[in-house]
């Protein structure tokens, strides 16, 4: 279904986003479940090249995910990111391989002509921009797109558009508003790989296991209620946790009886509120701590975990200066400095 130019589903959206006075966010998790900057979830499972997110001149930044089928047919994961900085492609690939121009490059690198980095954050391979764009991807499914405030309303693709309004998020490339993500996601398909375009996207629907099963639905469900515990519930008031419920519900349908599938999501929710400034570290579920994970699952789990412990969670911290600050006064300082993903205010 395609809205009339300027149509929308509604009023203006709740902000739900993990936009705040530092930018946001758009994240790529799971089977894979889409976060747009501006907070809205959906599900899309096409396996071909589709533009994630871009600037709409074009010129600072395009960032493209290949999507391949994972498990069944039925279900894709992003396997490599390509992003382009002025006229460099760099390669996001598997078990973090970095290509830049298609030659193999060691980190950290800089790029001289477009002055682009590409470090390591944690387990986290990270490019960032001179504007201040910073894409995060872990070497395995797990990708994060951050922009600056400045950005707001020049930003186009599968995270949307950035203006704090959900309800126009599925605008696609030729401009029109789509009610469907489906519809809405294969407009952003680019290049010209052979690939699958239609898929189930619904991210209230389980997989067809539970379908079928309804107690697998109910075991499924079981997990993922962490979500709402306790530990959760300041950001919850801020950050909607249904859909990453939803989300959980059906990455587990779609697991082996006794994998730990649910870590994926809880652990995108935790990074998400963890970058609005809430400290929800403790409160991650003990078994997601461990290794005896899936091996797409455990690569997410390491570098979020120990990138988030490099930011918020150790007793004290040292600046560029040497002074020894709390983690919660480090906290608030990073995000008034506008710079919610610094990492030079290190553990000592």
């Amino acid at each position: 279904m395609v809205l009339p130019s300027g149509g929308r589903l509604g009023g203006r959206s709740k902000v739900t986003s993990s936009e705040a006075s530092y930018g946001a966010i758009c994240s790529v998790f799971g089977d894979p479940h889409y976060r747009t900057f501006d907070g809205r979830i959906f599900n899309f499972q096409g396996t071909c090249d589709y533009i994630l997110a871009q600037t709409r001149d074009h010129n600072e930044i395009t960032v493209i995910v290949r999507n391949d089928a994972r498990l069944n047919e039925q279900y894709a994961w992003t396997k490599s990111i390509r992003i382009q900085v002025g006229g460099a492609k760099i390669y996001f690939l598997q078990k973090s391989r970095v290509k830049v121009n298609r030659k193999r490059v060691v980190l950290p690198y800089v790029h001289r002509r477009s002055k682009f980095s590409v470090v390591t954050d944690g387990r986290l391979v990270a490019l960032k921009t001179p504007s201040g764009i910073k894409v995060s991807w872990d070497g395995d499914s797990y990708l994060e797109v951050y922009v600056p405030r400045d950005m707001k309303n020049a930003m186009r693709g599968l995270c949307g558009n950035y203006n704090n309004d959900r309800s126009d998020d599925f605008i696609g490339q030729g401009g029109a508003l789509y009610v469907d993500a489906e519809q809405f996601a294969n407009t952003w398909l680019t290049g010209r790989r052979r690939c699958r375009r239609n898929s189930p996207t619904s991210v209230n629907v389980p997989s067809t296991r539970c379908q079928s099963d309804q107690l697998r639905l109910e075991k499924a469900k079981v997990p993922c209620t962490a979500l709402y515990g306790k530990g959760f519930e300041r950001c919850r008031s801020s950050l909607e946790v249904e859909q990453y419920f939803s989300s959980c519900i059906t990455d587990m349908c779609e697991c082996d009886n006794g994998t730990r599938c649910f870590c994926v999501s809880i652990l995108a929710y935790v990074r998400a509120c963890t970058l609005m400034g809430f400290d929800v570290q403790r409160h991650l579920p003990a078994v997601c701590k461990g290794v005896r994970i899936p091996k797409h699952v455990s690569g997410l789990l390491i570098s979020l975990w120990e990138s988030a412990n490099s930011l918020f969670v150790r007793d004290k911290y040292v600046t560029p200066t040497g002074k020894r600050l709390h983690a919660g006064y480090v906290q608030k300082v990073e995000a008034r400095k506008n710079i919610p993903f610094d990492t030079t205010a290190r553990s000592k």
